[in-house]
């Protein structure tokens, strides 16, 4: 196929798709799992402070102890989130272990390859002149 087809055939291509509104695709259907999933363990939860508004009541501006006070509020809550965080990530790898160890056990061996570091992957588009 020759560079002066490619062209006719992907302009003629890009043609059809623009007269025929595009490309759609319903949704699949829900498909219900047979097999019943068990819930996940419970998760802590650490209940969150009403936010403070940097508008005080009366429609004043903040006070500079106000805001101090607030910034106080959001690091703590970010401390809370942070911890939440661990938690969560300790029990997931307690769960995978213990998965692990059970499929060990059926004598199913873990096939999946290591996880590889994360590249940037450069993608240069072709250029199309018509």
């Amino acid at each position: 196929m020759t560079n002066w087809t490619r062209r006719l055939a992907f302009g003629l291509l890009c043609l059809a798709l623009v007269r025929s509104g595009g490309y759609t695709q319903d949704k699949p259907p829900m498909v219900e799992s047979p097999a019943a999933v068990p819930p996940p363990p419970a998760i802590p939860t650490v209940s969150v402070p009403a936010q403070a508004s940097p508008v005080a009541p009366g429609g004043r501006p903040a006070t500079v102890e106000q805001l101090i006070e607030r910034l106080e509020q959001l690091r703590v809550q970010r401390k809370n989130l942070e911890d939440q965080e661990k938690v969560v990530a300790d029990l997931l790898r307690d769960a995978l272990q213990k998965q692990k160890v059970r499929l060990n056990k059926l004598g199913v061996e873990d096939t999946a390859p290591p996880p590889r570091a994360k590249t940037v992957e450069v993608f240069a588009p072709p250029y199309f002149i018509f």
